[in-house]
């Protein structure tokens, strides 16, 4: 059975993160991507993935999203996963908390795409806390996703 990565280095996706603190800075150029929130404080990290090269009929058997964690503060990172829905499916790297494009198209729903069901979609893909007490930095963290989330979205756009 063949095994596909869907963005096997950094050159090849796009990803972002949206920083509420700094609500029209685009983060789509740096190194790292940050999460987490406190306050008024949300930080949310955006991934991209093309899933065109799994062809309709593929059976999706296992679906893991690997991170490599280069610093984290604490031993717990609560972390949500969830899948940007059409109205925002333009969204490029150069996103910021207000704009999907950095520049001037708005959120579909609300700043920060935010908006659960408008924004991103409900259920989530993944909610809990990975362990992140036991390795020292940096590390691949390995979360594993409902395998039939992915299928739903490979029988529907294929």
């Amino acid at each position: 059975m063949p095994e596909i990565t869907l963005q096997p280095g950094a050159a090849a996706g796009i990803d972002t993160y949206l920083d509420e603190s700094a609500p029209a800075t685009s983060r789509g150029s740096d190194t790292t991507a940050k999460w987490g929130w406190g306050g008024n404080d949300n930080t949310d990290a955006m991934f991209k993935f093309d899933l065109s090269a799994i062809s309709k009929g593929s059976k999706i058997q296992i679906a893991t999203l690997s991170l490599w964690i280069t610093a984290h503060t604490g031993d717990v990172a609560e972390t949500v996963i969830s899948r940007i829905l059409p109205a925002n499916s333009a969204w490029v790297e150069a996103a910021d908390w207000n704009t999907l494009d950095g520049a001037a198209a708005a959120w579909a729903g609300s700043a920060g795409c935010e908006t659960e069901g408008v924004d991103f979609a409900v259920p989530n893909l993944f909610t809990g806390e990975p362990d992140l007490s036991g390795p020292a930095t940096p590390f691949w963290l390995d979360i594993s996703l409902d395998p039939s989330d992915f299928q739903a979205l490979i029988d529907v756009a294929n």
